[in-house]
């Protein structure tokens, strides 16, 4: 049954510049019975009209409601969510504008920074994303509403035009068989082909060169020039945000005959955004490996099921596996432990541990499955009559040329090169936007050592600056002077991004011992020769161990 709190009194944000109108629908469209698929309602309590509007791909006409009609006048509601039949409605946040032409959900954000920020920034406000513009009546609505929101236009001017104003989407070329294609990339590892018509391109529009090699990203400009610029993804813009609402549930419901007053129950099948849960299983859980069991050997493991952490559930599938350890776990789920040949289960908490993993286990039928990042904004429930899922927007995985350590939830890449600090932070920033490791505690140390050790093809791959014998890499550590004053040791994993290093037992006896002379000391990890960290001049050559950064 669906519930009058489902639906919200209508407004509009596209009828007076900067305000936000109580409207109706436009009664003189055209309307048809809507089979449970209904966008809103008019309601004229005098004389008990109302009019049904369903949902389409349509721009819904409105018209604004005369508050001094003393209740004689219409009263419009609109569903924001996407389907009556689950009971997780997903509304357009508060932080976000409900823009009822064409059931949109946006925010404009007036900080510029390069596309790749913008991106983020989005993804970090309720899981949104850059705008996907679907089609030309899209483009046309999200115009309309950046025009009647934006206060200044020296917000989003562009820095070669005055009066101008321009926003990032989410578009991004790239090059697909040595020709140019345009994508829409809403989130890390998303992306499908940018299908519009041509006409929505400023005239002369694309025009970036085809091998000039960098990366170019699709802005919309509103005022002067008015269409779509593709432009370097290193330039500063606005950017807008866009929330979408997915369906929850399968459409292949069946409801049992409740003639003879057994209980109404759906069929136990979940739906994630676009994807079943079967698709959680193979592409965001993925087969366990180990790099610190074997030297130079990367490991099929389980985890270690005498660990305190462990718990066991009754299942019949790799999925129900999943499933119930998700909610068992509060869906802060690390991995699990799957046999199927007696149907055990093993679920694994996020916890900040060092976890243990073996081998010998595989062997006798242990599959184990990891997930390399939290679900946020998972809202899951299971039992012998429904399961159910919220849509949910994965942070990044750790990259295909990096290493995840599933011990300590830590990604890693050891490059081939022997460089100064200031070299080597550069390389890491240029391999997937990663850094020289940043360590955060004792363990992660210990970690990190073992990683170098296992990895790395001898001794002598990585010789210490002093001494050929020792065996020593860069983090991002380092000692220098700001304003004439020298620092405490930073972890410096960005031009202009770092945080005070902590106190830690890991220096060597004796360090740091450089002296204030006006030199940058950076902290080098040493594994063999000289074990710990020592400091010294940043000029010296060494290799670097790249750390990716994922949440949880």
């Amino acid at each position: 049954m669906m519930s009058w709190k489902m639906f919200r009194p209508a407004y509009s944000f596209l009828i007076a510049k900067n305000q936000k109108i109580l409207v109706c629908f436009d009664d003189q469209m055209s309307k048809a019975m809507t089979g449970n698929e209904l966008r809103g309602v008019n309601y004229i309590q005098s004389i008990g009209s109302c009019s049904c509007v369903p949902k389409a791909n349509i721009r819904y006409k409105v018209t604004t409601v005369d508050l001094m009609a003393g209740g004689v006048g219409c009263m419009a509601y609109v569903h924001h969510g996407s389907d009556f039949m689950c009971w997780n409605i997903t509304d357009c946040p508060t932080e976000f504008d409900y823009v009822i032409e064409h059931h949109k959900c946006y925010k404009m954000q007036y900080t510029q920074q390069n596309w790749q920020v913008v991106k983020s920034l989005c993804n970090s406000i309720s899981f949104s994303h850059a705008i996907v513009t679907d089609d030309f009546l899209e483009n046309t609505i999200s115009l309309d509403y950046v025009n009647f929101t934006y206060f200044d236009l020296t917000q989003c001017s562009l820095p070669h035009l005055t009066n101008s104003f321009g926003f990032f989407t989410s578009g991004i070329q790239e090059y697909v068989d040595g020709v140019r294609t345009f994508i829409w990339s809403p989130y890390p590892g998303i992306q499908k082909p940018v299908q519009i018509d041509e006409t929505v391109w400023f005239e002369g529009e694309p025009n970036s060169p085809p091998d000039e090699g960098n990366a170019y990203c699709i802005q919309i400009l509103l005022l002067i020039y008015t269409g779509w610029d593709d432009i370097p993804c290193s330039e500063f813009r606005c950017v807008l945000c866009e929330l979408r609402a997915f369906k929850f549930y399968d459409n292949n419901i069946t409801q049992h005959d409740t003639t003879q007053h057994s209980i109404s129950r759906f069929k136990p099948k979940v739906l994630m955004p676009s994807e079943h849960l079967e698709q959680l299983t193979t592409k965001k859980f993925r087969p366990a490996f180990s790099y610190l069991i074997v030297r130079n050997h990367k490991l099929p493991a389980c985890f270690d099921d005498q660990m305190l952490v462990t718990t066991k559930v009754k299942v019949r599938s790799l999925k129900e596996c999943i499933a119930k350890c998700l909610v068992k776990n509060n869906n802060k789920l690390r991995g699990v432990n799957y046999v199927a040949s007696n149907n055990s289960c093993s679920c694994f908490p996020i916890a900040k541990i060092r976890f243990s993993l073996i081998s010998t286990t595989v062997a006798g039928g242990c599959r184990g499955f990891a997930l390399q990042h939290a679900l946020p904004g998972l809202v899951f429930s299971y039992n012998s009559v429904t399961a159910t899922a919220v849509s949910s927007v994965c942070t990044e995985n750790c990259p295909v040329t990096f290493d995840y350590i599933l011990e300590y939830h830590k990604c890693y890449k050891m490059p081939d090169k022997i460089l100064s600090w200031y070299d080597g932070r550069m390389l890491c920033n240029n391999i997937s936007s990663s850094h020289p490791i940043t360590v955060d505690d004792d363990v992660e140390n210990e970690v990190s050592l073992q990683y170098v050790d296992f990895v790395t093809k001898n001794y002598q791959w990585c010789p210490g600056s002093d001494y050929s014998d020792w065996f020593a890499f860069y983090t991002s550590g380092i000692r220098t002077y700001m304003n004439g004053t020298r620092t405490p040791f930073l972890w410096f994993s960005y031009p202009g991004k770092y945080k005070t290093m902590q106190s830690s037992s890991v220096w060597h006896s004796g360090e740091p011992n450089s002296a204030d002379i006006g030199l940058d000391y950076c902290v080098q990890s040493i594994l063999y020769g000289y074990f710990g960290w020592d400091d010294q001049p940043c000029t010296a050559a060494l290799c670097v161990l790249c750390e990716f950064d994922m949440t949880d």
